[in-house]
């Protein structure tokens, strides 16, 4: 089945509200999950899902492509410098655990998984917010028949 970008981050965006949050965070569960880039993030923490690169390998009779995206969680600034640590080393490890290399993406895609991690503040609009991202890469393999 032909990759749809669009289908692969709703996927990507779905699978955040349905793993269970980290305990112990100050924000609570993701309270929205958006497949393309909002004009506002609303009630945090958000997760959003951002465009990336691709590559693509043709073999004998099969295309193997891989779409990097991005996805991250917005959160509130937190005044306690022990509170936002908290909060951004426990999003950061379910984030990483939420693509763990076995998830499939509703028949899109063969297999989902992070490649790297960062924090950090981020900027939305005219709003600073404390940030994790992560790098998702998303394979999918066709059957091809060339002519």
């Amino acid at each position: 089945m032909p990759m749809s970008d669009l289908a692969i981050h709703q996927a990507l965006a779905t699978r955040l509200t349905v793993v269970t949050p980290p305990t112990g965070t100050a924000g609570g569960a993701i309270r929205a999950a958006y497949a393309v880039p909002p004009d506002t993030l609303g009630a945090l923490p958000v997760a959003v899902v951002m465009p990336g690169t691709d590559s693509i390998e043709y073999g004998a009779a099969s295309r193997r492509t891989v779409l990097t995206c991005t996805v991250t969680i917005y959160l509130s600034l937190q005044p306690d410098s022990e509170r936002r640590y908290t909060d951004l080393l426990l999003w950061r490890t379910w984030l990483r655990n939420a693509y763990d290399g076995t998830v499939l993406l509703g028949g899109e895609a063969a297999q989902a998984s992070v490649t790297s991690t960062s924090i950090g503040n981020a900027t939305w609009g005219d709003q600073t917010y404390i940030s994790i991202s992560a790098d998702v890469d998303v394979v999918n393999i066709e059957g091809k028949t060339f002519a």
